[in-house]
Formats: structure tokens, sequence, C-alpha cells
């Protein structure tokens, strides 16, 4: 065994929530389960109707589903959180998710406006937080 594969095989994956379950959270969701890097833990989704539809996903088995980005964020056993959410929403979440001590991917936008940005990677920053943004373009 090389010492490559020692280290993949002894690490922990980092446990994420996901915000956000709508076509690209689900898209996240997927190449989630299939990583040995990360852990799906949570998800939060704000609405009633995805929430009911979600009963029913098998991704999700075993996971817990939250009604609000903020109770996800509440959720102890978390190092970091992915935003899958409409762009008006991330500088909001990323602030919530520092202040609650996670680290953060955020899918494009980052935010809508420069001073968003600068305040959040600010707080970042300040909490020695990792902050990524997303621009997929491909799975």
């Amino acid at each position: 065994m090389t010492n490559a594969s020692t280290s993949q095989a002894n690490h922990t994956p980092i446990k994420v929530g996901l915000v956000g379950y709508g076509w690209w959270g689900k898209t996240i969701a997927k190449q989630i389960a299939t990583s040995q890097w990360l852990q799906l833990c949570a998800v939060a989704e704000i609405d009633a109707q995805a929430r009911k539809a979600m009963q029913n996903d098998p991704a999700l088995a075993n996971l817990t589903v939250y009604d609000a980005p903020e109770k996800l964020m509440a959720h102890k056993a978390l190092d970091a959180v992915i935003l899958c959410t409409p762009h008006q929403q991330h500088a909001q979440q990323m602030m919530l998710a520092a202040q609650a001590g996670l680290h953060v991917f955020c899918e494009k936008p980052l935010c809508l406006t420069l001073d968003d940005a600068q305040k959040a990677i600010a707080q970042f920053k300040a909490r020695e937080l990792v902050l990524g943004i997303g621009h997929e373009r491909r799975f």
C-alpha cells in the first residue's frame, strides 16, 4: 500500500450540510454520495412541498431534514455547509454559517454586491474558515 492510498484509507470524511434541495442541490447530493471525502449529514429546504417529496428520496435516507438554514447550521456534527440556494440568500446564509463556525462552499454567484462579498470574506478570514465558490462545468 502506498502512502497516498494509506492516507486516503485513514481519513475522516468532512461532515456537510446541504442548504437547498432543488435541481442543483439534488445534483450535489448525488455527487457527495459517491465521495470518500464528504459525508452528507443534513439538508435544509424551506419549501414544504419539496420537503414532503424528499421523504421518498433514497439519497436522503437516515438524514436530518430541516425547514430552515438556521436550524441546519445549529446541527452540531457539521464541519461545513454547501449553499445551493437562490443568489439573493447567499450573503445572509454565509454570515450565519461563519457565525456557526462552519466552512462554506457556495454556488455562484458568491453575492449580488461587492459590499456583501467583502463582508462575507472578512467574516471567514476573521474566523479562519474556508469559503469556496463553485462554478461547475461538469460533475
